[in-house]
């Protein structure tokens, strides 16, 4: 079977995407015959001096509507040339079926075969979880009728979670015949996987490790207030926070802050693993989340992973097998008492990072998730789905 991955960003960059496409097509290249990739899709000059003027544009009225309304990325003049470029690869290789983790370049594309889409969220939920206060409602609108047109091309959408899933569903009125659910997978090196360690000492530094872009809202405060309590408590931490600065009002003697780890460099990706080698939990209690890759990192190293039933996350992370999954409106006096239990019972601690690493085995690695779309495939392919 042949296939084609097409994304407008470069799937050689492992930053792209939180680095799905790159591990993706990685995996892909072991269950099918060919696997064309038309990416990056290459924009002219015109066409990034009309993207820096939109934005300046965009920018000088944010300060009286509090929203932005303007986005070239959604313009029609774009999504015509992403769907000519496009249309015109297409023309020049023989394929089966086509995938893509994004719906925007496919506006104006005229697919002559099944087109599957793989997502962790929609627009709907970007909106209402993520940019509510932030994107206009004219905008959003835009967003919604790009992707319903690229719905109705595809032949089966792969939603990593129910939570997805049931959006797709019920927002844009897809048949379920339509939608699969298969979660996502570490976008980890075979190389780079550890062995588990699963011991914990209390009498020792216990080590948390905090990766996430966005402080606020994946939840950085909230850790700060959860590793306080425990010290207040008696036990000696470590936090370690990656990807984001920390905020002066919740800088601390105990925190070691790196802004950034780049994974296409092999010096940034060996003190990444390090640090995941060290950690006796991941630590992302997110108020808004899609399903995040790195829990799955947290679970190909064994690391039990602490954080909160949004979005996708549960489809990750099983509480109380694989870490600890608290509700939206827990506090860091729940958290401090489920993480002390495990703290204080290395038997538990050590099932729970034995369980983490055999999720990941069983499932949360992209192997398994080809392997799963190879079967889509051929159904579709068959005239099944």
């Amino acid at each position: 079977m042949k296939i084609v991955f097409i994304l407008q960003e470069d799937v050689r960059d492992k930053q792209t995407w939180s680095g799905v496409p790159y591990y993706l097509i990685k995996a892909m290249k072991n269950q099918f015959e060919t696997v064309h990739v038309i990416s990056p899709v290459p924009v002219k000059p015109f066409h990034k001096t009309a993207d820096r003027l939109t934005k300046l544009l965009d920018s000088s009225q944010k300060p009286f509507t509090g929203k932005s309304r303007l986005s070239f990325e959604h313009s029609n003049f774009l999504l015509r040339h992403y769907g000519e470029y496009i249309d015109h690869e297409l023309s020049k290789i023989q394929y089966d079926i086509a995938l893509s983790t994004t719906v925007f370049p496919f506006y104006f594309t005229r697919f002559k075969k099944p087109l599957i889409q793989i997502t962790d969220g929609t627009p709907k939920l970007l909106f209402e979880h993520y940019y509510e206060n932030r994107m206009s409602d004219g905008l959003l609108r835009r967003m919604e009728e790009i992707s319903m047109k690229v719905v109705n091309k595809c032949s089966m959408i792969i939603a990593s979670s129910r939570w997805c899933a049931d959006s797709i569903i019920n927002d844009y009125k897809v048949s379920e015949s339509k939608v699969r659910i298969v979660p996502f997978g570490a976008n980890v090196e075979d190389g780079d996987i550890i062995p588990v360690g699963g011991k914990i000492d209390r009498s020792k530094n216990i080590n948390f490790l905090f990766i996430g872009g966005d402080w606020e809202r994946k939840g950085g405060e909230l850790t700060v207030r959860i590793c306080d309590r425990l010290i207040s408590g008696g036990y000696k931490i470590k936090l370690t926070v990656v990807g984001c600065p920390v905020p002066e009002q919740f800088r601390r003697d105990y925190i070691n802050n790196t802004l950034s780890l780049n994974k296409n460099k092999d010096e940034d990706r060996i003190k990444l693993n390090k640090l995941f080698e060290e950690a006796h939990f991941f630590i992302l209690p997110s108020g808004a989340d899609m399903s995040p890759i790195v829990l799955c990192d947290a679970a190909a190293c064994g690391v039990p992973v602490i954080t909160r039933n949004v979005g996708g996350i549960s489809e990750i992370v099983k509480d109380n097998l694989t870490g600890i999954v608290l509700e939206e409106e827990s506090e860091e006096e729940d958290y401090y008492s489920r993480i002390t239990q495990l703290i204080d019972d290395p038997e538990s601690y050590g099932n729970m990072s034995s369980e983490s690493k055999r999720r990941y085995e069983d499932l949360l690695n992209w192997n398994v998730f080809t392997k799963n779309l190879r079967n889509i495939c051929e159904r579709i392919s068959a005239g099944k789905d």
